[in-house]
């Protein structure tokens, strides 16, 4: 952007101005800072060969938001009950296979132990922590999926 700041400011320059204002727009967009965006396309002149997108831009940015993000965190805390973090970040396919391998594993576990099957039980112990921690980072990346997935459906209402 600091390459475009100058030629932005050129008002003799009125062509070189306004192609400026709009790469600093989608600049603007690509970091967040959607307010900036909207000054820099809103100083696009109408004669620009940049107007017509310049201007679908500023009609879109009236309504745009920037998509709510899940927190990795709060998906790990809510692991601790098996695909309940998969849920929250709207992976519920996942979810629903976590919640039932989980389960099924806790239960071989619990019922080698009572029958007091030690060697399996062992087995499934050490399966079942396994599958369990796996759950618990695996909601967090899930949380950086659902994330990067809707950033990129946003920036995709404005390609260059």
């Amino acid at each position: 952007m600091d390459l475009l700041e100058a030629p932005s400011r050129d008002g003799a320059a009125s062509a070189r101005s306004s192609e400026a204002h709009y790469y600093i727009g989608l600049s603007r967009i690509r970091i967040g800072e959607l307010d900036l965006a909207r000054r820099s396309f809103a100083l696009v002149e109408d004669s620009s060969s940049y107007a017509e997108r310049s201007g679908r831009y500023l009609d879109a940015l009236r309504d745009a938001q920037r998509p709510p993000r899940k927190s990795p965190r709060v998906a790990a805390v809510l692991a601790i009950v098996p695909g309940a973090g998969y849920a929250y970040a709207e992976h519920y396919g996942t979810a629903v296979a976590s919640l039932i391998v989980n389960g099924l594993l806790g239960w071989a576990t619990v019922h080698a132990f009572s029958e007091g099957n030690n060697g399996a039980g062992g087995f499934c112990s050490v399966v079942a922590l396994g599958f369990y921690v796996g759950n618990i980072t695996g909601s967090a990346q899930s949380a950086d999926r659902h994330n990067a997935y809707q950033e990129e459906r946003f920036q995709a209402r404005f390609p260059e």
